[in-house]
């Protein structure tokens, strides 16, 4: 029986994932296993298909693995039912995708108060003042009635950031969140997600743009599947 460590917020051991099309199989995963304590700051980093955004995916309860265990506190994610997985990910974890993925016909302001609504507390005063503090934070106040069509992407970028921290998650996602933005756009993103992670909160963001390594207080190098390279170092 596998002992774990309660100290530690996420714990990954023996993580495998294998996509099967007919009767090709693709090993996208292959014994991945680490653990993350709170407050950390990662990047999980390799080239493209090396298995990142399978991984992030696990982590964050959007896809089952084909064999192995992801523990974020005392809950075992994967041993959820799907409505109780939908539940756990809206109140634990707060997911950037580098498409953005706000809904069109919203204003920021509702995109960033909808999450809440998912999950049952919405509250029209509260839940307004929350979202409209939260676009604040990331510089869009005198943006906020305006639709996702009238603003930039590396501001769209920042709505799906304060969106994803409306519920008050415990760890914070992101995947290949400056993939369709410029240098100079990305780095305005980075030091939004370095004030985030001097707050206390886990963080584990995906990346392949090797200049922005600096930015972590630990990498985890994947390569083919396999986890290569666990290093702690000092952020930037």
């Amino acid at each position: 029986m596998t002992e774990y460590d309660m100290t530690s917020l996420i714990q990954v051991s023996g993580l495998e994932k294998t996509y099967k099309q007919g009767t090709i199989q693709t090993q996208a995963l292959k014994n991945i296993g680490f653990t993350v304590h709170r407050g950390e700051y990662v990047g999980i980093v390799g080239k493209s298909g090396a298995g990142k955004t399978t991984l992030l995916n696990m982590l964050g309860g959007l896809d089952k693995p084909t064999a192995g265990d992801i523990r974020v506190g005392r809950v075992n994610v994967h041993k959820l039912n799907e409505d109780g997985r939908s539940r756990w990910r809206s109140r634990t974890i707060g997911f950037i995708f580098q498409s953005f993925e706000l809904i069109p016909g919203l204003s920021l302001l509702d995109n960033v108060m909808l999450p809440m609504d998912f999950l049952g507390e919405f509250h029209p005063k509260e839940s307004r003042e929350k979202a409209a503090g939260l676009l604040a934070m990331v510089g869009l106040e005198a943006h906020m009635l305006k639709m996702p069509s009238e603003i930039s992407g590396g501001q769209q970028q920042r709505v799906a950031i304060a969106r994803a921290l409306v519920n008050d998650p415990e760890i914070l996602l992101a995947d290949e969140p400056t993939g369709r933005l410029d240098e100079a756009t990305s780095q305005v993103v980075f030091d939004l997600f370095d004030r985030i992670s001097a707050n206390g909160m886990t963080l584990m963001i995906v990346t392949h743009d090797s200049t922005l390594e600096k930015r972590f207080g630990r990498l985890l190098r994947l390569s083919d599947g396999n986890l290569v390279d666990d290093t702690m170092r000092e952020a930037k």
